[in-house]
């Protein structure tokens, strides 16, 4: 890569330097950075060089790259197809010859290791509620955001969720929203904060499961939610302190700066990778962004956490009671943000009445926020909102295989193209 011969920038020093296997702390020069990335890089390639080829020649002894959880690059030597570059040591791992080769996320949920440890886990916890594995803990989902297994007991199925690194705040959270509502969210069975990890029970069906929403349905679903965010507006340090994200709409400006930073120095070859030119397309629509900031701060709009992805399916109905879950997406920002969703899924539902919902969410805030206002500056808060979706969305993603790219790996750049005009 030219960065390795050229140096690294202040800003490419302070976002990697946490990855590095000794944690050098930022005060460090660059220059040593670079030198500890130099010397993995002339390592890696050396054993690559000496093994990989051998190990290629039987394709009935390694599978493609993608299956190892590592990014390929070209080099010189013309015996060598692949390099594997590590900027960390972190278990799990793939070998390569004889280094040690860091996996990304979705490669180290699908490791028996790991999932050996997950499922260990999962019987402590349970058996801390006088409950036992009844059966194969299997897991059903792998994404590149999370990973979901699922225990049988006699007491119904066991759900364990395990975020990635930029969603591993949500157990922390969940555990305090349990405290701060516990009738609006469910006490999990245990969390991992530290791992990511979270365990629920079984509470039946989401809501979108039982039958398509209705207007009456979306109305509750939003009602409930301002309820739940005019009760945690008071608490935004307690919530900041689980990890979750401070993205009120004064930083919008900046954080879109970063964004746009973010997604130019992705490889070209990442969906959501912008070239020069497209960069400079982005930037120009900044004073939009610095507006609809401005106008939001200055209405006095509420803050407190948003769910992030807000809709029926995450939503349980537990004997006629709602209790939402999932709060992966969930960010400290412009509460009303939370309904960017929910509108986008009413738009395809045209028997849903849009205005109706609307007016529940306000009900919900009990005259703390007024309807007019909303209409006034939903499409500032739409833009504020796309910035905050776009990061979560980069975070998300940024590890993933190319295999999910190719599903989502558009999505950052998308989310925030589409609210200025450029998607």
């Amino acid at each position: 890569e030219p960065e390795l011969d050229t140096g690294f920038a202040g800003q490419l020093f302070e976002h990697l330097w946490t990855m590095i296997g000794n944690r050098c702390p930022p005060t460090q020069s660059a220059a040593v950075l670079e030198d500890q990335i130099k010397e993995r890089v002339d390592r890696v390639q050396a054993a690559v060089q000496a093994h990989l080829p051998e190990r290629f020649a039987d394709d009935s002894r390694v599978g493609a790259p993608d299956d190892l959880g590592v990014e390929e690059i070209t080099v010189p030597d013309a015996h060598a197809v692949f390099a594997f570059v590590i900027l960390a040591e972190l278990p799990p791992v793939a070998l390569v010859g004889q280094q040690r080769i860091a996996l990304h996320f979705v490669a180290q949920v699908q490791t028996e290791a790991w999932l050996e440890q997950a499922r260990t886990w999962i019987g402590d916890r349970l058996a801390e509620h006088g409950l036992t594995v009844d059966g194969e803990i299997e897991q059903t989902r792998v994404r590149p955001w999370s990973t979901q297994l699922v225990a049988p007991t006699a007491d119904g199925p066991a759900w364990f969720k395990a975020g990635c690194p930029s969603m591993a705040f949500e157990p922390a959270l969940h555990l305090a929203l349990a405290e701060l509502a516990p009738a609006e969210v469910d006490r999990p069975l245990g969390t991992d904060p530290g791992r990511g990890w979270i365990l629920t029970r079984d509470r039946g069906q989401t809501l979108a499961a039982t039958r398509p929403p209705t207007t009456v349905d979306w109305a509750r679903v939003v009602r409930d939610s301002a309820r739940l965010q005019r009760r945690l507006r008071d608490h935004r340090e307690r919530l900041l302190a689980t990890g979750l994200p401070d993205r009120p709409p004064a930083s919008a400006p900046e954080r879109f700066d970063t964004l746009l930073a973010g997604l130019r120095s992705l490889p070209p070859t990442h969906p959501s990778y912008l070239t020069g030119r497209e960069e400079q397309a982005f930037a120009g629509r900044r004073g939009r962004v610095v507006e609809a900031a401005a106008a939001i701060t200055e209405a006095g709009l509420p803050l407190s956490m948003q769910h992030g992805d807000l809709h029926p399916n995450n939503v349980l109905l537990v004997d006629d009671d709602l209790r939402v879950f999932d709060f992966g997406d969930a960010l400290w920002g412009c509460a009303l943000e939370v309904l960017r969703v929910p509108q986008a899924m009413i738009e395809e539902q045209p028997e849903v009445v849009a205005d109706t919902v609307l007016e529940a969410y306000v009900e919900g805030w009990e005259g703390d926020l007024d309807l007019a206002d909303v209409r006034r500056l939903w499409d500032d808060v739409s833009i504020v909102w796309a910035v905050g979706r776009a990061e979560t969305w980069f975070g998300a993603v940024q590890d993933a295989p190319r295999a999910s790219l190719a599903d989502w790996g558009v999505a950052a750049r998308h989310h925030l193209g589409w609210a200025l005009g450029l998607e």
